[in-house]
């Protein structure tokens, strides 16, 4: 729905300046309609919207939402007619000279047409605000069923997993700014977070973990988790717990059924809007930019370069990943939504090893890596540790 919402609005983003009194102008039959029409011209978030509501829950937000896409609507209608009229009356003012009274009725009609894109800016980037908060909402329901079950691996099965992460992937919120000389904001695309910003709670997050191999050959040297042989493990984890700098992460991947207590330097926040590449392609990875990748059907990241920006809204990079097991030193091509796509950092922290085992998760294609990184079964790994 999102998605919909982006892909019509985009031809019209050039000409929208978007202001607080977007909504106002909008007779509605409906008493009930037109309070929540109100509250929708005083908000700036979907947060604002349900102020002095009886509940917050997931019926209710659904329910406005119904009707403000029905709002939508109408809004797109208002404003393509303006647009129609302003492009016919130019026509006709072409066929002769202009006067003083064509050029202030082509200003009126300019106007007119200006503001009713406003209105519809604004129900737009509200909704899908408003669609962002549902979706946390339900995954917040869903986390809570799953720790209801004390077996994990019978709450929901890989391929389904799978199939999530993408589908969440490409209904990130496109970032739409208020002008267009307004620039992306944070975690939009390729920009990365303030050195300052904390991962919130339900936050997806690149999280380097050790490996097996961290295991196998245990050390109480500080220097050989930043050893390069031992560079760990990026996994897709959710941000369950924060305390001060520790955070506690959930991996996504149910099946190892793990949580790790990590610093925020070995976490790498993903982004929480998709860059538009028409509006704001300074929000992409540039072409052989080094990057982290989550490689498709898995839940690691893997380092690689890119080969390809997206070159729509709803586009995926084109990334060559590491592989040593290639002539060249990288896989071919293969396609990465916006949402698993970060900057390979430089000064990523590995902490205290824990034993772990994701062999199941690498790719063949890519098993010439670290020949040996995630060969040892745990059976192998506690008789290696008994032995020392």
């Amino acid at each position: 729905m999102a998605d919909d919402k982006n892909d019509d609005f985009k031809g019209q983003q050039s000409t929208s300046v978007c202001s607080s009194s977007g909504l106002d102008i909008m007779n509605n039959n409906s008493n009930n309609n037109q309070t929540m029409l109100n509250n929708i011209h005083q908000a700036q978030t979907s947060q604002d919207i349900f102020k002095g509501a009886e509940g917050e829950f997931l019926q209710e937000r659904l329910q406005v939402l119904n009707r403000l896409t029905k709002q939508i609507t109408l809004f797109r209608q208002q404003a393509l007619d303006s647009v129609n009229e302003l492009r016919n009356s130019q026509k006709s003012c072409m066929k002769t000279e202009i006067n003083k009274s064509d050029a202030d009725r082509l200003k009126s009609l300019f106007d007119k047409a200006v503001l009713d894109c406003e209105k519809e800016a604004d129900a737009v980037r509200l909704s899908l605000d408003l669609i962002q908060e549902i979706r946390n909402y339900s995954r917040s329901r869903q986390k809570k069923m799953q720790y209801a079950f004390k077996n994990k691996k019978s709450f929901i099965r890989r391929g389904q997993m799978i199939k999530i992460l993408n589908d969440c992937a490409h209904t990130l919120p496109l970032w739409i700014g208020r002008s267009v000389n307004e620039k992306p904001p944070p975690l939009c695309g390729a920009i990365p977070a303030d050195l300052e910003y904390i991962p919130k709670i339900g936050d997806l997050v690149a999280a380097l973990i050790p490996t097996a191999s961290d295991i196998i050959k245990p050390s109480t040297s500080i220097s050989h988790l930043n050893n390069p042989n031992h560079t760990g493990d990026w996994i897709l984890a959710e941000v369950v717990h924060v305390n001060g700098n520790k955070f506690e992460i959930d991996d996504i991947d149910e099946e190892q059924n793990e949580r790790h207590y990590l610093t925020r330097r070995s976490l790498i926040p993903l982004p929480l809007y998709r860059a538009n590449p028409e509006t704001n392609p300074e929000a992409l990875h540039k072409r052989d930019t080094r990057v982290l990748a989550l490689y498709p059907q898995t839940t690691c990241f893997y380092r690689g370069k890119v080969l390809h920006a997206p070159i729509t809204a709803n586009g995926m990079y084109q990334i060559l990943f590491v592989d040593h097991t290639y002539q060249e030193g990288f896989s071919p091509p293969l396609e990465v939504p916006q949402r698993y796509v970060v900057k390979e950092p430089k000064d990523a922290v590995l902490e205290t090893p824990k034993k772990r085992n994701r062999e199941s998760d690498h790719p063949e294609s890519l098993q010439g890596l670290v020949p040996k990184r995630f060969q040892p079964s745990m059976a192998s790994i506690h008789k290696t540790l008994k032995k020392e």
